[in-house]
């Protein structure tokens, strides 16, 4: 038992040590001039190497279409994309030393770092904070290694085209006597090359599908003018099937997942979504389910030629033209 004791105890002051090694501050390691030659949003920036990974500093950020802002109350720094344009000012800063040289040491920090407000790790060189560009790829970033020309390329979702809001069918005005229906109770939307077409609650709905570089949204949202108060037992399909409900969670988005396949079938370009979430939003007049999802390839707007949806039973329906209405 004693010896048990003893290398409990050798461990604690390993644990202690090395918590101690790695404080805000301490130096990690050094960093080096490279020959790889990295682009952000298609503009040559400087960077550093550290141990095969690529590091931009943050500031240099905001002349490649991002946002950078500090927050003493917290210690955070934040780095956001922004539409802009880029207006990158290249000055190299490691042309006239061979490649590995060591440049300095890099730090701990406890500086918190956000990019588009999700936490990334990052670094202290000279004061600045750097990130990782490798990283970025886990934020929905493009992130693209030449080796023959031994180029990094990041392209953010905005600058590559992969964050959008395309507006599929605005659907239409039900008549009023058919207000305070149950409606059909399901529907199937098809959009195809610019033809629209549906059945059932397909024309009582807008339908509005957005990317933000990671996954998609797709939006059914039942207005006050248009068929929020026809589509009742649509909307209670719906609600049977949300992880959320405007903030409060339900359930976990996975354990739906059977739940909403069994009812819901979302294909874009061809590409059937397996994991699909679905979640309850609104406001005045309105209610919105927003489709989730991440399981199919990413396109941009310009790719988008066909997304088809269906909810519910549809069989037997018959189908037809919707006006886009944008």
């Amino acid at each position: 038992m004693r010896r048990l004791t003893a290398i409990s105890a050798a461990a604690v002051i390993t644990l202690c040590s090395l918590t101690a090694l790695a404080a805000s501050g301490d130096i990690a390691g050094q960093y080096y001039s490279t020959d790889i030659r990295t682009y952000l949003n298609g503009a040559e920036i400087n960077a550093v190497n550290i141990g095969g990974r690529t590091l931009i500093k943050m500031r240099d950020m905001e002349n490649y279409s991002f946002m950078v802002s500090w927050e003493e109350e917290t210690h955070s720094a934040y780095v956001s994309s922004m539409n802009v344009p880029v207006t990158g000012s290249y000055e190299p800063i490691t042309a006239d030393y061979p490649v590995g040289t060591v440049l300095g040491d890099y730090y701990e920090t406890d500086i918190v770092t956000y990019l588009d407000g999700r936490q990334i790790t990052s670094y202290n060189i000279d004061g600045r904070m750097y990130i990782p560009a490798e990283d970025m790829r886990d934020y929905g970033y493009i992130v693209d290694w030449n080796e023959k020309n031994r180029t990094l390329s990041i392209d953010s979702p905005v600058y590559a085209g992969y964050e959008y809001d395309l507006l599929l069918s605005s659907g239409t005005h039900p008549q009023a006597e058919q207000n305070y229906s149950e409606g059909a109770g399901a529907l199937m939307f098809s959009y195809d090359n610019q033809k629209i077409t549906g059945s059932g609650d397909a024309k009582y709905v807008m339908f509005d599908i957005s990317c933000d570089g990671t996954g998609y949204n797709l939006k059914m949202q039942f207005n006050a003018n248009g068929g929020l108060f026809y589509t009742n037992a649509l909307q209670e399909l719906m609600r049977s099937m949300c992880y959320s409900d405007r903030g409060e969670a339900l359930a976990a988005p996975e354990d739906l997942y059977d739940t909403v396949n069994a009812n819901v079938s979302v294909i874009i370009n061809g590409n059937k979504a397996e994991k699909v979430a679905v979640r309850k939003w609104g406001g005045n007049n309105h209610t919105d389910y927003i489709l989730e999802f991440s399981d199919i390839p990413l396109y941009k707007a310009s790719e988008i030629e066909s997304v088809l949806v269906s909810v519910g039973n549809t069989e037997g329906m018959d189908e037809y033209e919707i006006e886009k209405n944008e």
